[in-house]
């Protein structure tokens, strides 16, 4: 049986064990389309905002459910020109 390719892996919270004096993170991989690796995605902000776990708990679903969707639908890091305008746009 062939080895399934992952093309994505959905974000997760990265939470350093609950420690509040590390940066938390929500993580996410998404397969290159030119290189056909894996490739790692964190974002941390707006995570470090806040100073408590439930507050940056709360925020960390949101991103996760935000970047979820978007891959499931389709969005790819790689393809993101939503911060570009083209000339057939204007």
């Amino acid at each position: 049986m062939a080895r399934r390719k992952k093309i994505i892996i959905l974000p997760t919270l990265n939470n350093c064990g609950g420690d509040l004096s590390k940066k938390w993170f929500v993580m996410y991989s998404v397969r290159n389309p030119k290189t056909d690796k894996m490739h790692l995605f964190k974002i941390y902000s707006p995570l470090g905002k806040f100073h408590d776990v439930v507050n940056r708990t709360l925020i960390a679903e949101q991103v996760i459910k935000e970047y979820s969707e978007k891959l499931k639908h389709g969005w790819s890091p790689f393809l993101d020109d939503s911060h570009v305008i083209y000339e057939d746009h204007l």
